[in-house]
């Protein structure tokens, strides 16, 4: 009988969450903001579910990301056994490192899955040049993906394909990413009261304006699908936080596109009339980079765990992108 009781009380709170309201908008000025906006870019016809788990979205592959493997990509990628003087690019996720948060207040966790869409790479001779030469196009709209919990050899640039010139900045356009965070969510269950389950959100995100499974999606749009105690709850949408920028670089928001700028941290240059080969390596730190502020809003609510409730609320999330990033040649 306990456990008939159990999974009635959990049947419940599954229900209730699945049939949560998405009225209001964003409000960070009260306890437990409203992040599942109907007022945003999404249309109110669209119910897709882009992260369930019978979808086309895996932890490995999207259908975008399928797309962006295709010849738009930049011509002068390659492999080495047809390039001269190489430039090798590799991203580094480091979930290892602990960032410096500078005791902002808010509380973090490292997200699982997590992936980020790679639009467009350009090399720069100054912070403010307005001829970038771009390195990697996956073309409009479309990205590759890169793991940010581990290495990945990105691309192989021939440098004698580039302009002479003494480039000293990078950077790249975010297009996309997505990830699974761990969550608890709360329902008020009639004669019984306020229940919870444990569960996770899985998050896909539109970091820059783009084509996400299909469907145009603008700059800053969001999905949650909740997955509690084995069930999924149909996706919630909401509005991003910006990146931030980092120690070592900046973030450049301009015509719904994201850009990260950053410098060569060890003051080496690239000048491609030396014929040498380089490798650039980009990291991105994201150990605790998925961050929100502990509120006090019901007394169930729990330190280091992100709350949500059946209404669509959640605690407010303050940072989804990496802590810090940065970029050194070799």
């Amino acid at each position: 009988m306990k456990k008939l009781y159990f999974f009635y009380l959990l049947s419940a709170a599954v229900v209730l969450f699945a049939g949560c309201s998405k009225s209001g908008n964003v409000n960070n000025d009260t306890a437990t903001e409203n992040v599942f906006d109907t007022e945003s870019t999404v249309p109110d016809s669209e119910t897709e579910n882009l992260l369930d788990s019978e979808s086309t979205v895996s932890d490995t592959e999207t259908d975008s990301t399928s797309d962006t493997e295709n010849d738009t990509e930049t011509d002068i990628t390659g492999t080495d056994s047809t390039i001269d003087f190489p430039l090798h690019i590799k991203i580094i996720g480091d979930a290892v490192t602990d960032p410096d948060y500078k005791n902002d207040g808010s509380t973090g966790q490292t997200p699982k899955n997590y992936y980020l869409g790679i639009r467009q790479i350009d090399l720069m001779t100054s912070e403010s040049d307005l001829s970038p030469v771009t390195i990697f196009d996956a073309g409009a709209d479309n990205f590759k993906e890169v793991d940010m919990l581990a290495e990945n050899d990105f691309c192989t640039v021939d440098l004698a394909d580039l302009p002479d010139a003494t480039y000293t900045y990078a950077k790249i356009l975010i297009a996309s990413a997505r990830f699974t965070i761990d969550i608890t969510g709360h329902a008020e269950l009639p004669f019984v009261g306020r229940q919870d389950a444990p569960g996770t959100a899985d998050v896909v995100a539109a970091i820059s304006d783009t084509t996400i499974d299909d469907q145009a999606r603008n700059s800053g749009w969001m999905e949650y699908t909740f997955n509690l105690s084995g069930y999924t709850v149909p996706p919630q949408t909401g509005t991003l936080p910006e990146f931030t920028a980092g120690d070592t670089g900046s973030m450049i928001t301009d015509g719904g596109q994201t850009w990260l700028l950053m410098n060569f941290g060890n003051n080496t240059t690239i000048v491609p009339s030396l014929a040498k080969s380089y490798t650039a390596t980009m990291t991105m730190q994201v150990k605790d980079s998925f961050r929100w502020t502990d509120t006090t809003t019901f007394s169930d609510y729990s330190i280091n765990v992100l709350d949500a409730e059946s209404d669509g609320s959640i605690e407010p999330i303050t940072s989804v992108g990496p802590a810090t990033y940065s970029i050194v040649i070799n």
